[in-house]
């Protein structure tokens, strides 16, 4: 290396700094990418949670068509030639134009919105688990599991995992139970009958209110980094990369190494004890250009050193000049 030009070694150093530079864009991208997968899911969890605060602001909410409905407790109403409906007791039977009712706590509601999301075709799959779960359908998966250990374990709000190989990222969010929460999720002695008779009394019992009730699981797809990148990076742009690897190349070269190339020769004249003056520009001797410094370093140096030869020639005349 210590034999090879200053040009070379100049180029093989920037283009380490540019490796390193690209290595830090990639980097920073790459950070950019996930901030906006975590972005993209806290959005998802926040829209789940609202639509189950909502449905918690009434207790459950009421369908009139189900197709998995015996499990659900029922309501019959009395339709009003579709000006209204006037609810009423399940115990005062209707006769004539009444049909039923059937009520969706916010566990329940949450799931069928996951499951009707999901089936729209979106990107964004998610859906509510535990790992004290009532219903068979919401057992965690690996990643859920690990994210409701680690959460209760280290006592944080979120969790997320990068999986390249499935090219899928995965987000949990926790949710606590609320006091309204533990009529149906506290005691099984406590808990509705319709809830006993759908789910038995051996899952999602127990919590109080505060607890880690599960999570809220949310997965996306992930591009591979190269075609997240790629679309940034047109003809325009590799121009001006390499405008600026040509820049310091061309000012190293000719305001570094050409000058240094030439006094280079100036200096292995000077040192035969060239008679006549070197062809070193003329520069004022304050010149704060390290260059031009040297260049005029290497002129008085052939100037003493001519002198110092005529002495040595004729050293009469030396002794001439003395008296």
């Amino acid at each position: 290396m210590s034999n090879t030009s200053v040009t070379f070694r100049f180029v093989l150093v920037l283009g380490l700094v540019l490796a390193l530079l690209g290595l830090a864009s990639y980097l920073v991208l790459d950070k950019v990418y996930r901030l906006q997968m975590h972005d993209k899911a806290s959005v998802v969890a926040d829209n789940v949670e609202a639509f189950g605060r909502w449905v918690a602001k009434y207790g459950s909410v009421w369908v009139d068509k189900d197709p998995d409905s015996s499990h659900l407790r029922k309501r019959e109403v009395i339709d009003t030639d579709g000006v209204g409906q006037i609810a009423l007791d399940i115990d005062r039977w209707i006769a004539g134009h009444s049909r039923t009712l059937y009520s969706k706590n916010p566990a329940l509601a949450q799931r069928e919105f996951s499951e009707v999301s999901a089936a729209a075709g979106g990107p964004a799959k998610f859906r509510m688990t535990s790992d004290n779960y009532m219903n068979p359908l919401n057992r965690p998966d690996e990643f859920e599991s690990a994210a409701l250990a680690t959460i209760k374990s280290r006592g944080i709000r979120e969790y997320q995992f990068f999986d390249q190989a499935a090219r899928e990222y995965r987000y949990a969010r926790a949710v606590h139970h609320k006091p309204a929460c533990i009529g149906c999720h506290g005691s099984p002695n406590k808990a509705p009958a319709d809830v006993i008779e759908r789910y038995g009394r051996h899952g999602g019992f127990g919590f109080r209110a505060g607890d880690v009730a599960g999570i809220i699981s949310v997965s996306l797809p992930m591009q591979p980094f190269a075609d997240v990148v790629t679309p940034l990076i047109g003809l325009r742009e590799l121009a001006l990369l390499l405008v600026a690897f040509l820049i310091p190349v061309i000012f190293m070269y000719s305001s570094v190494l050409l000058p240094i190339r030439n006094l280079a020769k100036l200096a292995t004249r000077a040192s035969t004890g060239a008679s006549d003056d070197l062809e070193i520009p003329s520069r004022s001797p304050n010149t704060r250009n390290e260059i031009f410094q040297l260049g005029l370093a290497i002129r008085r140096l052939n100037t003493s050193t001519r002198m110092l030869l005529q002495r040595i020639a004729h050293p009469e005349d030396a002794r001439h000049r003395r008296r």
